[in-house]
């Protein structure tokens, strides 16, 4: 479960960033300032939720098993269905194949990013330099947009001389501001983020940032804006190869209108104040022990029973903390009979009888029973959470008590003590 509970912390974590700096980021700071805070909250959102510090805990849960239904004859007792296509989702993330899976994916990305940035250093060496003083700059005959990458920059022939100048100044600031260094540094974390819709989002206003902040520096070097404005349209049709900074990149009418500003409204200590609260939460919120419970459509227990299990599965799960492991830290999960938590609760239907004391007395309700399996597989600890008379929680508890052996789970490659939970509800009709 470690692989979804990364994957769900990374998500929170960079949406958080996101919607901060959409909200206030962009009113508050200077285009360097947002510059690094996307960067920061790009990297920080893939480093620190490999954190697992337990510095608080968010919530405690346990592994939740299908209700069992108990009818006064044969004929009412209910066997659980087959897992709905959510909890076979999570069951499938959460295993070893989803390990592999996301590996593979990481290494087709990373052959792609290497073809891509192959593209641009053949574009380069193909290219012929301006003069023997500028060999960084290229000169080509392909009708590709006028881009920057690593100090180089390549612009096709048959511009005007003012063109050109224009455009060499455009990508120039671009080199002395190491724009290419960021493009590196997301395009490396592409490999292992590119399941996270916000890391897109994020990489694209860091584009559009690197553009703001050029074009703003072009104007105040006295580029007519007119002209400048006419020449970025003229490149749209050109093609842009990917990983590079391109002259034309990004033209939109924000974009366009950023250029009538000389000046930014900057407000550092609300832009500083902001980011340290934001990464103070994200890092509070990662580094807490959060526990997805599994649950399936079957597990509907009301809120008064609910209240119950929580606080004594939290006083329980609290006290033998450092013995007992919960759903997101198992790495494989306890087995019964070849089988998975169905099975087990299968077999319970098909050993529980409803005692004869409860029937003449007309006993019924949910009785919630909590039980451990330990390193041998062994069922134990068995114990009622929540009651409904003595003669049906025996019944619940003989029958677990009397399981067969598991096939234990696993936490980091040994064998851990497991808890689980489950309600048995018994009907008379």
């Amino acid at each position: 479960m470690e692989t979804i509970v990364y994957f769900f912390k990374v998500l929170v974590v960079s949406g958080i960033f996101y919607t901060v700096f959409k909200l206030l980021i962009t009113k508050y700071s200077s285009y360097s300032f947002q510059r690094l805070f996307i960067l920061f909250a790009i990297i920080f959102s893939f480093a620190v939720p490999l954190l697992s510090l337990d510095l608080v805990e968010l919530s405690i849960s346990y592994i939740q098993l299908p209700e069992v239904v108990i009818g006064a004859n044969s004929s009412n007792l209910t066997i659980p269905q087959n897992e709905s296509y959510i909890t076979l989702l999570l069951s499938y993330l959460s295993g070893e194949k989803a390990k592999y899976l996301y590996a593979l994916s990481v290494f087709v990305l990373a052959i792609i990013v290497l073809a891509q940035f192959g593209v641009l250093a053949y574009i380069i060496y193909r290219s012929t330099p301006l003069s023997k003083e500028e060999d960084n700059i290229r000169l080509t005959d392909v009708n590709i947009s006028p881009f920057s990458f690593l100090g180089f920059i390549v612009i096709r022939k048959g511009y005007s001389q003012i063109e050109q100048e224009t455009i060499l100044k455009h990508e120039r600031e671009h080199i002395d501001r190491l724009h290419s260094l960021d493009l590196l540094i997301t395009k490396l974390l592409q490999l292992f983020l590119w399941f996270n819709p916000f890391f897109y989002l994020l990489r694209r206003e860091l584009l559009s940032v690197h553009e703001f902040e050029v074009d703003q520096r072009v104007m105040n070097d006295g580029v007519n804006p007119i002209f400048y404005k006419k020449l970025l349209i003229k490149e749209q049709l050109g093609f842009l190869p990917i990983g590079a900074n391109h002259f034309s990149k990004l033209l939109t009418i924000k974009r366009l209108k950023n250029m009538e500003k000389t000046t930014q409204k900057e407000n550092r200590f609300l832009s500083s104040v902001v980011m340290l609260t934001t990464v103070l939460i994200t890092f509070i919120f990662c580094s807490g022990n959060i526990i997805l419970a599994k649950s399936s459509e079957q597990d509907k227990t009301k809120e008064s029973s609910k209240s119950v299990v929580d606080k004594k599965a939290k006083s329980e799960i609290n006290s033998k903390e450092e013995k007992e492991y919960s759903f997101d830290q198992v790495e494989k999960k306890p087995s019964f009979m070849g089988g998975d938590e169905y099975k087990f609760t299968t077999w319970i239907v098909q050993n529980m009888k409803y005692p004869q004391a409860a029937l003449k007395a007309n006993k019924q309700g949910r009785v919630i029973v909590s039980f451990t399996v330990n390193e041998q597989g062994n069922v134990v600890d068995a114990k009622v959470l929540r009651g409904v008379s003595p003669e049906l929680d025996k019944e619940a508890l003989r029958v677990v008590n009397s399981s067969p052996k598991w096939e234990p789970g696993e936490a980091k490659g040994k064998k851990v003590k497991v808890r689980f939970t489950f309600p048995v509800v018994y009907k008379l009709k």
